[in-house]
């Protein structure tokens, strides 16, 4: 035995030796080392005086002595410097074989504990070396000092080194604090050496323990899952914790520490996964394994939160009865929460059961009691239990309402339409101010911002009015939602309201209020006042890059070639980096042009300044292919954006199916919006927890939002994943539907070949993925029917237009919902007030149905039907546009009432002066307008008016001139009427 050992201290040797050469800048030299040899055999062949020899000796061990308690008083007073020059004072004077092991044990705890780790571990080396060299055996504490060192000093190949060498001396035997001194460097190396490696490394050591035959004491699993918890609760890492506990802990025979089960149980609760949960709970009941009171709140709430409430009580029977713990404020949370979270809709029986409960055991509610209950019942609109509950909370527990408590109550009177009491409430929050946390900026502006999102602008500007009633006062954040939403739709005008509003209120504006009204003019094609907001917006801030985009794309839209280059100098000048929004802006207006070469050279520039070029980009690319004719390399744009990581959105999908239609591949166009309903299908198929899975990735739906937690279920319940989908559900889609105009085009592309049964099933299929329903689809499918000649179906279609339900049935399509259809600018204008303008006109009724039906009208000769229907909407004050007068007049040419045709064409196009009282154009995304923006007859209408005035030479004319001579010709007829009446008088 005593052999292995001399042979382990030799090893040792060899290995603290190499470990000091890596410290050159140490105080001990290897000269004084060498010059105290030289003495001894000095001594040895001239030998002094014996008296001398023995005072001398006498005097240096006394010396060193002192210096080595001085040492350790400067340790002991936490002044290592100085203590470390006690011992380079004993090494210069050849001192240090006075020194015996426990001296040296002795200073190198004392430089462990009370030098930083990097001085620590360059003093504990040199003491290591020197301990050596005077053949003192290295024991065991002093290679756990060293192994300590070095893994906080972030060396952790010399640490494992290390814990090799101390794994494999068999005079280790039961020892385990090298195990945990490897888990706690690990956790200290985190950030280094990554979560996910730290928990896999910790599970592989604590794997080693356990094929040693070492029980791990509660320490070493404590360390073993505070590593784990680090690692995240992520899928992949939930995956590697469970496998790793079926292969290498479950199989053990060894009886484990019941801490590691019960973690293993929180872990795996606070990760979602209930059913890995109820599985290791189970194994605990095999073995009989004790389950504590925090272990069993934890799996009952996730239990019942996934559904399995009914498991979850007879959990909590097993923890009454069966483990004899009694149930805490904590756990009736959980109750009460599982219950309020039931599906497909809340226990509430249940959860008043539970609250009577809570009361016979004795205890006290809190607000977070209180506030799940509150917020159940909120939601139901049941206002007396919610006022019985507040009474309840505020008058006997004396708990004050917390801002969610608040909200809720806000919820539950604005559902019974009693907004005199959640103006109240919101007189409360601002009075009082729970928390600090500001009612504005909690509840406001987030509820804004929602109802801007779900594209409801009404519902925000009257819960902006109940600020203003409830006396608070909104900031620059609490107006920028307001000014996003018309500024996306290019009205300038209400934008201006606003700003006027936020003005007179005296809200200070901030840049990005700016910026805003900037959008809003270069949207609106409003150049004069996109500039000027720019100059006033320049003359208080440093211009971003996101203001500087919105006057290029303002620019890019009106062609202004000078304007965008100067801009651009401008911009670049000012030292703002062009970013991809920047080079897509510049791509566009390139690609208006039908300049290929411009556009790819734009992407290649992105490439050499280092800007990824995202979805817009790659997207704009391709349709500039497609614009000229070139199908093939539209096709190759999307392989080499999907190559380049970049993931195309519907968008993209849309002009890739519009292009295709346009080469004529209309097999191809059909792969790419199967591909996408078949997507959409197999999300559904995986139910909730996929669809939550999309909102956050990696993230189970119950799984806590504070992963390493160690305090959960121990005085509250921790937040859910599903807590925040729940809250956020409204601007959260987590299923994304592809958007209508994905499908349009291939719907009117089976139209025109006459195919009307695959446009009639692509509409269903549609329909059964729940699309949404728009105005351009829903026209497509009226066209559908009428070139079927199922003119009986248009005008049902037409009539629900009129009299707009929920949804109609059409016997080949089934149910059809009404169709979503953008309000106009009339019906969206507000006042100074922020208040809506009523409509002065019909309801707002898509002027392309109007266009199909009149033409179905016509097909069937129905003239009369069709003056009608002009009349009657004209009374209505319907807001007629160029489209439908254009239509209406090719039907009266077709119905032989040609000198009325004339009188409207004249009356609508051509007798105007005053460009303000000029026919309205509707102008659809996509559409290629004309170099003029003055409403015209169309081509067709020109076509039908050469051929019934007998036009010479019409067939062979362009457009142009095709106008101008019908334009002179309705001129001339109405003349001629205008002379034989007046004859005729």
């Amino acid at each position: 035995m005593r052999a292995d050992h001399s042979k382990h201290d030799e090893e040792d040797s060899c290995y603290f030796s190499q470990l000091r050469r890596n410290y050159e800048h140490s105080a001990v030299d290897p000269n004084t080392l060498q010059g105290s040899e030289a003495k001894v055999c000095e001594y040895e062949t001239n030998p002094p005086d014996m008296i001398l020899s023995a005072a001398l000796e006498q005097f240096d061990t006394a010396t060193a002595h002192s210096l080595y308690e001085l040492a350790i008083q400067l340790l002991r007073k936490n002044n290592p410097m100085q203590a470390w020059e006690c011992y380079t004072d004993i090494t210069s004077r050849n001192m240090l074989r006075y020194l015996s092991r426990d001296q040296f044990r002795q200073l190198i705890a004392q430089f462990n504990h009370k030098a930083s780790y990097a001085e620590a571990l360059e003093y504990v080396i040199t003491l290591v070396e020197d301990m050596k060299s005077f053949q003192h055996r290295v024991g065991i504490k002093e290679k756990f000092h060293v192994m300590r060192l070095l893994g906080m000093n972030g060396k952790l190949k010399e640490m494992e080194a290390v814990f090799e060498d101390i794994n494999s001396d068999p005079a280790t035997g039961d020892v385990q604090k090298h195990f945990n001194i490897m888990l706690t460097a690990y956790q200290h190396q985190v950030n280094t050496v990554g979560r996910k490696r730290v928990a896999e490394k910790s599970m592989e050591i604590y794997n080693t323990m356990l094929d040693q035959g070492l029980r791990p004491a509660p320490a070493a699993s404590r360390l073993l899952m505070e590593n784990v918890r680090a690692g995240g609760n992520s899928d992949t890492m939930v995956e590697i914790v469970w496998g790793w506990f079926c292969n290498s802990i479950n199989t053990r025979t060894v009886d484990l520490e019941p801490s590691l089960y019960r973690d293993l149980v929180m872990f795996f609760a606070s990760a979602g996964r209930a059913e890995y949960a109820l599985e290791i709970n189970d194994i605990m009941t095999k073995n009989g394994v004790k389950r504590d009171l925090r272990m069993m709140t934890a799996l009952i709430h996730k239990v019942g939160r996934s559904g399995d409430v009914g498991k979850a009580m007879d959990l909590f029977n097993e923890m009454v009865n069966v483990e004899d713990c009694q149930p805490n404020i904590v756990t009736f949370n959980a109750l009460i929460d599982i219950h309020a979270h039931k599906r497909p809709l809340p226990d509430f029986e249940g959860a008043n059961r539970i609250y009577a409960m809570l009361h016979e055991m004795g205890l006290k509610a809190n607000v977070r009691t209180f506030g799940t209950l509150i917020d159940m019942f909120a939601k139901e609109g049941d206002i007396t239990t919610v006022r019985r509950l507040y009474k309840d909370m505020t008058a006997n527990s004396k708990i004050v309402a917390n801002p969610h408590i608040f909200s809720s109550l806000m919820e539950c009177f604005i559902k019974n339409n009693d907004r005199e009491s959640a103006i109240s409430v919101l007189r409360i929050l601002r009075s009082t101010s729970p928390h600090g946390v500001k009612p504005t900026e909690a509840i406001y502006n987030i509820l804004i911002r929602s109802f801007i999102r779900d594209d409801d602008p009404k519902s925000a500007f009257e819960l902006f009015n109940l600020m203003k009633k409830a006396g608070l006062t909104p900031d620059a954040m609490t107006f920028s939602p307001l000014l996003s939403y018309y500024a996306d739709r290019g009205d300038a005008a209400n934008a201006q309201i606003v700003a006027r509003h936020m003005s007179s209120k005296n809200v200070e504006p901030s840049p990005h209020t700016y910026t805003i009204l900037l959008e809003a003019y270069a949207k609106a094609n409003d150049l004069e006042g996109a500039e000027r907001v720019f100059r006033q917006s320049k003359q208080r801030w440093r211009p971003n890059a996101y203001a500087f985009n919105s006057l290029l794309y303002g620019y890019a839209k009106m062609n202004e070639t000078d304007k965008i280059f100067d801009t651009y100098k401008s911009m670049l000048k000012t030292y703002i980096k062009a970013d991809q929004f920047t080079y897509g802006i510049l791509m566009y207006y390139f690609s208006k042009r039908k300049e290929v070469k411009a556009v790819e050279s734009l992407l290649d520039t992105m490439h050499a300044h280092g800007v990824v070029p995202g979805v817009n980009c790659w997207t704009i690319l391709m349709h500039t292919y497609f614009k000229c004719g070139l199908a093939e390399e539209g096709r190759q744009a999307m392989e080499r954006m999907v190559q380049a990581g970049v993931k195309p959105n519907y968008v993209t999908l849309s002009i890739l199916v519009k292009g295709l239609l346009s080469a004529d591949k209309v097999d191809a166009a059909e792969s790419v919006i199967n591909k996408a309903i078949d997507r959409v299908t197999e999300q559904r198929r995986g139910g909730p927890l996929e669809q939550i899975k999309k909102a956050y990735p990696d993230r189970q739906p119950l799984a806590d939002i504070t992963t390493s937690s160690t305090i959960t279920y121990e005085r509250d319940l921790p937040t859910t994943i599903e807590d925040l989908l729940d809250s956020q559900r409204s601007s959260q889609p987590v299923i994304e539907i592809p958007p209508p105009h994905l499908f349009d085009p291939l719907i009117n592309a089976y139209r025109k070949r006459g195919d009307c049964e695959m446009a009639k099933e692509l509409f269903r299929k549609m329909r059964d993925l729940g699309v949404t329903i728009s105005e351009g689809v829903y026209v497509s499918l009226m066209k559908v029917f009428m070139h079927s000649g199922q003119h009986d179906i248009v005008a049902l279609m037409w009539d629900h237009m009129r009299r707009p339900a929920a949804e109609m049935n059409i016997p080949e399509i089934g149910l059809v919902p009404y169709p979503s259809i953008q309000s106009s600018a009339k019906l969206l204008a507000l006042n100074e007030d922020l208040c809506f303008e009523p409509p002065e006109t019909s309801h707002d009724i898509s002027s392309f149905s109007l266009s199909v039906y009149v033409d179905s009208l016509a097909m069937q000769g129905c003239i009369t039907d069709i003056e009608q229907l002009w009349e009657k909407l004209t009374e209505e004050k319907f807001s007629f546009d160029e489209q439908s007068w254009n239509r209406y007049i090719v039907a009266l040419i077709q119905g032989g009432k040609l000198a009325k045709a004339c009188q409207v064409a004249n009356e609508q196009f051509l007798a105007i002066a005053d460009e303000t009282d000029q026919v309205k154009r509707v102008v659809r995304s996509g559409d290629d307008l004309p170099a003029t923006t003055d409403t015209h007859l169309h081509t067709r209408t020109c076509r039908a008016f050469a051929e019934a005035l007998e036009v010479p030479g019409a067939e062979g004319m362009g457009n142009t001139l095709l106008k101008i001579s019908v334009n002179d010709c309705i001129r001339e007829y109405i003349h001629k009427e205008h002379r034989f009446e007046n004859d005729v008088a």
